[in-house]
């Protein structure tokens, strides 16, 4: 995919929606049901985006919301990943929100 440097998001998919995902079950890892809010919000195939990493630290993301954590989880997580704003909050729903 070619990005240009003032623009992370891809050419390849239009990104006007807004998705909220909760995870499927409590054992899911945060940053799978993360990567699955982005590529519905970006109506794409998971496998075309950026990696997560490129944004925030997955294992960080992961090692936060982890429902046997003892560390407390903070109210909410925001960052921006493909032209989107995603936050986390603590009860591990995910909104993904189109920048433009």
């Amino acid at each position: 995919m070619n990005h240009d440097s003032d623009d992370t998001r891809s050419e390849e998919y239009p990104s006007s929606r807004t998705a909220l995902h909760e995870p499927e079950h409590r054992y899911e890892p945060m940053t799978e049901t993360i990567i699955e809010a982005i590529a519905e919000a970006a109506d794409a195939d998971a496998t075309q985006l950026e990696p997560l990493y490129e944004s925030v630290d997955p294992d960080a993301l992961d090692d936060l919301f982890d429902r046997h954590s003892s560390a407390s989880v903070p109210a909410r997580v925001t960052f921006r990943h493909e032209g989107f704003e995603v936050v986390v909050e603590h009860d591990r729903r995910v909104e993904v929100r189109d920048l433009d």
